[in-house]
């Protein structure tokens, strides 16, 4: 067997990619179901919540007003793919190595393209990448307890903030609030490359 099944019972089939499809409600409901950290934060704070939190905190110190719509779908889709492959810890996708890599690389590159992301510049992905870890410091330092060992985060952006009320609203809740956001964005950046919307 090479596919799973969503929600909405629409099937994604690994060895098909590009023929599966992709519906941002489905996404939208696995992400906010899915925890962070592998479940070990002190509240339950999901995937969904993850992404908007990141860009509430872009908007905050100016990074999307500076980049526009393209960084704020960007933010939002940036672990969509998570909803099909999991949010696998970072210690395990290293462990795993080259064929992990590949194979989650299409996969993102797939979901990105049917959620409308596809042509996003390589530098707003690498602006993504940079939030993300920043993102990564502040919630484990606000929903982990720290371990013996430091943390390793990698290049960061100058970002300060707390992630606020994570836990508080049920999963269902978070799920909506992502799917507003991420249509909101991706009608403001078919806008913004002159399309319809």
């Amino acid at each position: 067997m090479t596919w799973i099944q969503t929600r909405t019972g629409a099937v994604f089939d690994f060895e098909d990619m590009g023929s599966s499809p992709v519906r941002p409600d489905d996404v939208a409901w696995s992400i906010a179901h899915q925890c962070r950290f592998n479940g070990h934060t002190r509240v339950f704070y999901s995937v969904a919540e993850h992404s908007i939190e990141m860009l509430r905190l872009a908007q905050k110190h100016g990074y999307a007003e500076r980049h526009g719509p393209a960084l704020e779908l960007a933010i939002l889709v940036h672990d969509a793919h998570e909803a099909y492959v999991g949010d696998v810890p970072r210690p395990i996708k290293g462990m795993l190595g080259k064929a992990w890599a590949d194979f989650e690389s299409a996969c993102e590159r797939c979901v990105r393209d049917r959620l409308g992301a596809g042509e996003i510049d390589d530098a707003v992905w690498e602006l993504v990448s940079r939030l993300d870890k920043s993102m990564l410091r502040i919630e484990a330092s606000e929903l982990m307890h720290w371990p013996d060992r430091a943390w390793v985060f990698g290049p960061q952006l100058p970002i300060t903030g707390g992630v606020i009320g994570a836990g508080s609203d049920a999963p269902e809740k978070v799920a909506r609030q992502w799917l507003r956001a991420y249509e909101c964005a991706r009608v403001d950046y078919r806008k913004a490359k002159g399309g319809t919307g």
